[in-house]
């Protein structure tokens, strides 16, 4: 039950998503409950930010890509 309210403290538009599929996860029903709520009150944040987030990913990929196409010799 501790632990269940630190991470509702804790909760933001930042950690939303890890914090609402850890309350699926273990089956936790008041933060799955906060987290619903939550998410009804702040669903454009959380849109905008996933937005964010997603554009930031596309843009470092094609340097990971680069990367991992890379052939190392080890002879």
């Amino acid at each position: 039950m501790h632990c269940e309210q630190c991470l509702i403290n804790f909760l933001n538009v930042d950690n939303f998503h890890v914090i609402s599929e850890h309350a699926e996860l273990y089956n936790t029903e008041r933060l799955r409950e906060y987290c619903s709520w939550f998410y009804r009150r702040h669903a454009s944040f959380i849109v905008t930010s996933e937005m964010q987030h997603l554009s930031m990913a596309s843009a470092e990929t094609p340097t990971a890509q680069k990367t991992s196409n890379m052939i190392v010799d080890e002879e």
